[in-house]
């Protein structure tokens, strides 16, 4: 499932919130009553599952606001029904978020602390996923999802410093119903060419195709030649504290 928590001294964003989602939070310590918000890169189950329980887990951790949710076109009644089903339960509650400044080919902002921006690319259309570019103190992370095209990860890459990547991929002989995401092959093309200097391929449910698909993954990668890609599972961490940005998979 994909989810993602990006975090910057004081500000928490997660992007997408794949069923388990709280559960994975809560092992790590990391489930947090002041979430600023959460980024959905596109409306798959695979990305919006674990919403109602992010809800609780932040409502128990503290939380007593509504939660903002950012994504692409049809989000409301997505919204919408995860409200119906947390009816039950006062304080559990998500909003949608309203997008900020459309900047064109900067992008839109959605999402913007004074310390930690949020841009989306794409994700107009019906169907059509968001790429996110957080900027943070002039490094760049481009978050893409199953939905997303490669055009969109090379426009939210452009005129950024120095960027990495977490880029979501598909590759049908892997993994069984997954050619809705763009292929391996291509969305490592486009981190090259986009220039991230580290990418985190994250493969949707890599443990539930086959036997060593993860090992599959890597190997698949290693014959890309692509550099500076990695294939990660839950625990995967990108980090842009140091001069040059790096990924440590789990």
């Amino acid at each position: 499932a994909f989810a993602h928590l990006l975090r910057a001294r004081a500000d928490a964003i997660l992007v997408g919130a794949g069923e388990g989602s709280a559960d994975g939070l809560a092992a790590r310590g990391l489930m947090r009553p002041d979430l600023d918000a959460i980024v959905l890169a596109d409306l798959t189950l695979d990305s919006i599952a674990g919403l109602p329980g992010v809800a609780r887990g932040s409502l128990a951790e503290g939380r007593r606001e509504s939660l903002k949710v950012y994504g692409p076109s049809g989000i409301v009644p997505v919204i919408d029904g995860v409200n119906l089903m947390l009816a039950g339960e006062p304080g559990a509650r998500l909003v949608v978020g309203t997008d900020r400044e459309d900047q064109g080919l900067e992008g839109l902002v959605v999402f913007d602390s004074g310390v930690v921006s949020a841009r989306a690319f794409g994700g107009q259309g019906g169907g059509e996923g968001r790429v996110y570019r957080v900027d943070f103190e002039g490094k760049s992370l481009v978050i893409a999802g199953c939905r997303s095209r490669a055009g969109q990860i090379v426009s939210a890459a452009r005129g950024t410093q120095k960027a990495a990547g977490i880029l979501a991929a598909g590759a049908p002989k892997l993994e069984d119903g997954q050619d809705q995401c763009p292929d391996v092959g291509d969305v490592l093309a486009a981190a090259g060419q986009a220039r991230l200097d580290a990418v985190l391929l994250s493969p949707l449910r890599p443990s539930a195709a086959i036997p060593g698909a993860l090992r599959a993954w890597r190997e698949v990668v290693s014959g890309e030649k692509a550099g500076g890609a990695v294939v990660g599972g839950p625990g995967s961490v990108v980090d842009l504290s140091a001069e040059k940005p790096s990924v440590r998979p789990a």
